[in-house]
């Protein structure tokens, strides 16, 4: 039981590992894969960083609005317009689109993570299955290919689950034999749990 556990155990590091790996090789890879893309969202991100500066004194007198110029008074010499807002906006718009996208990558790599999951599982179950299907048919032909006087004190100490096993993958002439070599209370208690 302690090997089987360990297996577990190792599968599912692996599993594991394999998402993370994949998960970091696709953040990294991402600039390669979409160079385009990458690039557009990095040139936009140091624009949206560096503020533009205020024109010169002298264009400022030019103006007309002085409502303006105090306005760039107030900001510190810099000058916000609308198109930095609107390049904002884009960027974060793009930005969020970005994040669905990957949310979505995320989501189906969780989908076959649990997928791949439980059909290691369903697969091992079943190899578990069979290997004691094949160790209790194997224990069943060697208990029975005894005579009937050195089968009786072996079966009578078994428990009675183990008996169930047994005589239920025994052929109708070995149960027959087991039955035989059982004490009556015992073997009554085995056919009533059989039929039940």
């Amino acid at each position: 039981m302690d090997l089987n556990i360990k297996k577990i155990g190792i599968s599912a590091g692996i599993f594991i590992g394999a998402f993370l790996i994949l998960l970091v090789a696709a953040y990294f890879l991402y600039p390669i894969i979409e160079p385009e893309a990458a690039e557009q969202v990095r040139e936009e991100i140091e624009e949206a960083s560096r503020p533009k500066e205020a024109p010169a004194p002298a264009s400022l007198a030019l103006s007309n609005d002085s409502t303006k110029s105090a306005a760039l008074e107030a900001r510190g010499g810099i000058i916000y317009s609308s198109e930095s807002d609107s390049q904002l906006v884009a960027l974060r718009n793009q930005l969020e689109s970005s994040e669905i996208k990957y949310q979505r990558m995320i989501d189906s790599l969780e989908t076959t993570i649990e997928e791949l999951t439980n059909e290691y599982e369903e697969k091992l179950a079943a190899k578990q299955e069979e290997e004691i299907s094949e160790k209790l048919q194997s224990v069943t032909k060697a208990l029975l290919n005894l005579d009937v006087e050195e089968l009786s004190p072996i079966v009578n100490r078994l428990q009675d689950h183990d008996l169930i096993k047994v005589y239920q993958s025994a052929s109708n002439m070995q149960r027959e034999k087991l039955l035989r070599s059982l004490e009556p209370q015992k073997a009554s208690k085995i056919l009533i749990e059989v039929m039940s």
